[in-house]
C-alpha cells in the first residue's frame, strides 16, 4: 500500500482548522505517524492527488500550503523510537 508524507501550513484566516485536517488523515489512512506539528507519514490506499483533495476539501484558502509526496523505503532522521517503529511498520 502506498506511503505518503503530508506537510501543511494554514493561515490565521483559513477556512479550515488543524483539527479538521487531522480528522481527515486519521479517518482515511490505515496507518499514520505525526512526527512534527504539521507533518505526517501515512499509509493510504489511493493516490497523492486523492489524499491532497480530501485535505484541501476541509476548507483550504489561497494562503494555505499543502504538500503530499509518495515515500519510498529510503529514510533517515532523528525521531523517537516509537515514531521509528510506527514508520518502519509501513514498509
Amino acid at each position: 500500500m502506498p506511503t505518503y508524507s503530508i506537510s501543511y501550513d494554514i493561515t490565521e484566516n483559513s477556512k479550515t482548522s488543524y483539527d479538521s485536517i487531522e480528522d481527515v488523515i486519521t479517518s482515511n489512512c490505515s496507518g499514520y505517524c505525526k512526527y512534527a506539528t504539521t507533518t505526517w507519514i501515512v499509509v493510504f490506499n489511493g493516490t497523492a492527488d486523492q489524499l491532497s483533495k480530501w485535505i484541501r476539501d476541509t476548507g483550504f484558502s489561497s494562503g494555505d500550503r499543502l504538500l503530499v509526496i509518495e515515500v519510498v523505503n529510503n529514510k533517515q532522521g532523528w525521531l523517537t523510537e516509537k515514531q521509528w517503529d510506527t514508520i518502519n511498520s509501513f514498509f
